[in-house]
Order: C-alpha cells, then structure tokens, then sequence
C-alpha cells in the first residue's frame, strides 16, 4: 500500500477546545465512571450509552481525554517495553528504536505529563458525563477489554463510537497490573481515588512470562464477567448504592435516581465482548466461560497468555469471533491459531486492514502532532488513522448486528464496499490474507 501522508488527521476544535472526532453513529453519547467500592477486587468501569442530549451542546463538561498519573504509568510501560524489548513487539514501527533505549531510564516519570501536555495541549474527549439515557429502544451490550500497558481511555474513540450506533459500552479497567496504572478506591474526605494507585507491574528477569500473562488473563476474564454482571443488576435495578462511587465521590440522591434510570433499558440477551492485543485474548477467554456473551471481536489479538490453552479454547468457543488484524502485527502464530479456529466454527471471520500498525485501535495516533513522535513510538501507519477507525468500527458493527439477529444496517454495507480496497479476508485453507476486491463474495459478513 501506497504511504498516504496527506491524510494524517488534525484533532478538530470546538470553541477553542482541541477534542476527538464527534462519534460517528446516530446518537450522542453519555457516559459515567462506577467503582464497585472493593479496593484492589472491585471493578473500574467507564460506561458509554447513547443520549438524546446533543453532544455540541455541552461541550464545555466534556472530559479531559486523560489524568496526570495516568500519562505518567504510560512513560512507565514505554520504559519498561525499553528496557527489555517485547518479543510480540513489530520492531520496525519503532523509528530510532536504539536512541530512545539509551535516552529512556532517565527520563522522570514525574514530568512526562508536562511534557505531554506540551506536545499535545488539552484533549478533550466528545461525550456528556451523566447525560440521560435515551430510552427508544433497549440496547445490547459490550464489554470492552484494554490492552498491555493501556487503560479504557485509550481507546475513547471505539468505545463512544460503537456506542453512537445504539450500544451500552462497558469499558473495564483491569486490575492484574496489565493497565498502565490505576486508581481503586479508597475511602478519603477528598477524593474517594486519591490514593495510591496500582502501576504497571514490570517483569524481573526472574519471571516466568507465561505463568505472569496467564494469570493476568484469567484474572481479565473474571473482571469482565464481573463487569457484565454489573449491567445486569443495573438492568434489574438491583444496586446496592452504598458500594458504588460515581464520579470517584459516593453516590448522592441524584445519582442514585441517575443509575435507577438504566432499569429496564438493556437488551440483556445480547451481549458481546471485544478487545484489543492482550484485551484480545480475554475476548477469547470470556467467550469460552461465559456464554452470555453471544459473539466476540479480537481487535489485533495478542494470544501468548494463551499459548498453552488453544486446544481446549477452540472447544469451548462456539460463539461466532470476529478477528480484525493489523498489517504489521500479524504473526505466523497468530494466522495459526486462528485457522484453528476456523476448523470448529465457519461463522468466525478474519480480515486485515493494509497499512495498518498496532496502535491504530488506539486514540494516540490522532493526539501526537508531530509524525517524528508517531514515528518513535508506533504510531506512525501507512493508512489514515480516522480512515482506519472508520473500516474497523464498520467491520466490528456489520459483524455483531448480523450475528445478534439485529437489523442490518445497508449503510455500514455500503461504506465498508467502498473502503474494500483496504482489505484482505483469512483464507483458512491456504493460511494466507486475500485482497477483499477480487472476491466480492466475501465483503458479506
């Protein structure tokens, strides 16, 4: 594929604030922060739904894309990536790869936020905190599983987007020290999340790998069923307000009435569950022991966690999986696993979006102004990154209505028709990726 370098996004502004692209569905999106009050075992889940409010209209409470320490467990991860290159890690979409090695130990964690904010400025994130719940229909459900390293707010942008289009989105932040950072709650007179928080957990060279990623993995999984049963009682109106913090605060007479107003509002027979890279293989993990979660999406899956489970996963899994790959990560292993895959059910799909890297599920490659920076960290891809985002939300969309017995929307059709020159689908037979435009067959999902 062709570099395309005309086509790099700059982040729109809306009286003076520098934020996201608007979502692209139908609907404006709401959305609330809920701690289940449990420290370390409770869960951190960002909520996205959609809204009547006009999201242009409120501006001015839209969230900052990120907190300081958040930005800080970000250089922590990238230092200790650094430090000790990961084996799974596309080397070659890390410009000056050798200078950043040297240069990283000594930069303080402390000021990257600083730094950051330089680069970048104030980015703010286009939904509505606490908005009402529209209520025209019942919507289904995702759950949302990050990547290594990240955090939900990372990738605001598919989140709010699939949302847009009619979904309840739970993003859960993960606790098992796979996150970049984050906060439990604690119970303060200021902030119920102004505490200590969990960072990044770097492996010793002493580590076992394998056994670290396969515990996290499980630990995931039981996070996101945890998160679904979340949305369930939300559904059925059974909360227990005293074990909730909203907004890092507990819960005040309005916000009780607020999460009263999801009763009744989700289609709870359809639900689904996605990922992204580690998030991927916990997509895969909580389709095969939960089975509420009626289809998957892998976002660019990164299986190792996993490596010594696929036989029995391939079982357990029958649930359609949508397996959308990146050109640069894809791996022999990863084409070998999902082959097995397709052996014991022909209602999974693969494709790969050309020009790819990564990083491009992610919201940084829209953040970074300088292609330098994209460059030396990975971010930098041969497709527009808006263009990306836009063929695999579509993808992610066509797949899920189809396999939920939903509407089909000719729309989604239409524009991923378009954009099939962009594609290859998974041949199982031949292990290999198929340019989508010379079999016009296979752009039915």
């Amino acid at each position: 594929m062709k570099e395309d370098n005309s086509s790099e996004p700059s982040l729109p502004s809306t009286e003076g604030k520098r934020h996201l692209p608007q979502p692209m569905g139908p609907h404006s999106v709401g959305y609330i922060d809920l701690d289940t009050k449990n420290g370390e075992s409770g869960l951190f889940v960002r909520i996205y739904y959609p809204t009547d409010a006009q999201c242009l209209e409120y501006h001015n409470v839209w969230p900052t894309w990120s907190d300081n320490q958040y930005i800080g467990g970000l250089i922590s991860f990238v230092q200790s990536a650094l430090g000790s290159w990961p084996s799974w890690a596309p080397r070659n979409d890390y410009k000056y790869i050798d200078k950043l090695q040297r240069i990283s130990p000594y930069i303080p964690q402390s000021i990257f936020p600083k730094l950051f904010k330089l680069m970048n400025g104030d980015v703010y994130i286009p939904i509505i905190p606490s908005s009402t719940l529209s209520r025209k229909k019942s919507w289904p459900l995702m759950v949302f599983s990050h990547g290594l390293g990240c955090a939900p707010f990372i990738y605001s942008r598919i989140c709010y987007d699939i949302a847009s289009f009619g979904f309840i989105v739970a993003a859960v932040e993960h606790r098992d020290g796979s996150a970049c950072y984050t906060l439990p709650y604690v119970e303060s007179s200021d902030s119920l999340r102004n505490s200590t928080g969990i960072p990044y957990r770097r492996l010793d060279t002493k580590d076992d790998e394998y056994m670290v990623r396969n515990e996290q993995v499980k630990y995931r999984s039981e996070e996101v069923k945890k998160t679904l049963d979340l949305l369930l009682d939300l559904n059925s109106g059974i909360v227990n307000f005293e074990n909730i913090a909203i907004f890092k605060n507990n819960c005040k007479p309005k916000d009780k009435e607020f999460l009263s107003s999801f009763k009744n509002s989700m289609d709870t027979k359809n639900a689904t569950v996605s990922g992204h890279s580690f998030g991927g293989a916990t997509t895969l993990l909580s389709l095969a022991y939960d089975n509420r979660f009626r289809t998957g999406t892998v976002f660019d899956g990164w299986f190792f966690s996993l490596k010594n489970e696929h036989s029995s996963l391939f079982k357990r899994i029958s649930q359609p999986v949508l397996f959308i790959n990146n050109e640069s990560f894809i791996s022999d292993e990863n084409i070998k696993m999902q082959s097995k895959f397709f052996e014991h059910n022909s209602n999974h799909k693969s494709y790969c979006i050309e020009g790819s890297v990564h990083q491009n599920h992610m919201d940084t490659p829209f953040l970074f102004k300088d292609n330098v920076i994209k460059r030396m960290l990975g971010m930098h891809s041969k497709i527009c990154p808006e263009l990306f985002l836009l063929l695999n939300n579509r993808l992610h969309l066509q797949f899920v209505l189809k396999h939920l017995g939903m509407e089909k929307d000719t729309d989604l059709d239409t524009e991923i028709d378009r954009k099939k020159h962009l594609l290859k689908y998974f041949d199982p037979k031949d292990l290999s990726f198929i340019r989508l435009d010379k079999n016009d067959s296979s752009t039915n999902s």
